[in-house]
């Protein structure tokens, strides 16, 4: 109730009212994707709590972190009941969401950093990320300015995760072709992890580690010395600006210029 009082946490509340899982749906999606017993019950539970809204004023689940996401009975179903069960008032859904977001936002820290810009600010009013000495000035237009555009050319060609993955392919100790989608959690996992990865960690990420440390050595050391202090300190300033972007940029326009119903899966925006 006390976060009832937040706009963006009201109005999230009353779209998700307006969106209902189909239980058989669910379930069939569920089980082809290889959930049961236990598993497959405690899922079951959450779509039967979320389609309980109108019986229970306790049904539906809209919390906002400190860094702006915003967590809903939407956010917490696995992704194949909302892409095969979730409907609208009564109709189909359609999800959209930001190309490869977290590199998107990261492109947009490290431009800062070369710009010199001053610390960021967290919406709790802490301070996560400042620049790290060394990265400003004539650094644009020497070799970490060659490197960020060359990441940022891969990124705006769409073709960011495809190339981690084809590195990553190649790489002798791993042994195995990687696809998309392994490159891509292997990429989030080497932003959020530690500054030290622990030996016995997924091995795609240590070979992920040394196509940053090859390809991407300047935005590999400034990425290290924005966790320093704290390695969560950039998974945070990420999801911070997601956020931002999402409901001060997106979902504004949504509401003025189509005024349908939505819900969010953070970069995700299902109308």
């Amino acid at each position: 109730r006390v976060q009832l009082m937040d706009p963006v946490v009201r109005d999230a509340h009353e779209n998700l009212k307006h969106f209902r899982i189909d239980r058989g749906k669910a379930r069939r999606a569920l089980v082809k994707a290889g959930v049961e017993g236990r598993k497959l019950d405690r899922e079951l539970r959450k779509v039967d709590r979320f389609n309980d809204a109108e019986g229970s004023d306790t049904s539906l689940y809209v919390v906002r972190d400190d860094y702006g996401r915003v967590h809903t009975n939407i956010t917490q179903v696995k992704r194949e009941v909302r892409e095969n069960a979730l409907t609208c008032d009564g109709g189909p859904v359609a999800e959209v969401d930001i190309k490869s977001s977290q590199g998107a936002f990261l492109c947009c820290i490290i431009d800062g950093c070369l710009k010199n810009s001053p610390a960021m600010i967290g919406r709790n009013g802490q301070s996560f990320i400042s620049v790290p000495p060394g990265f400003a000035g004539d650094a644009v237009s020497g070799p970490i300015g060659r490197e960020f555009a060359d990441f940022r050319g891969r990124l705006e060609r769409r073709e960011l995760y495809e190339f981690f993955a084809r590195e990553m392919s190649q790489d002798c100790d791993l042994d195995m072709d990687v696809d998309r989608d392994c490159a891509k959690k292997a990429f989030l996992a080497t932003l959020f992890a530690g500054v030290e990865l622990d030996p016995d960690c997924d091995p795609t990420w240590h070979a992920c580690r040394r196509v940053w440390e090859e390809h991407y050595p300047f935005l590999n050391r400034m990425i290290r010395e924005l966790k320093r202090f704290n390695y969560r300190a950039l998974a945070y300033e990420l999801q911070r600006m997601e956020s931002t972007f999402v409901f001060d940029h997106v979902i504004p326009r949504i509401r003025s210029e189509i005024g349908c119903p939505y819900c969010t899966v953070h970069d995700e925006v299902i109308v």
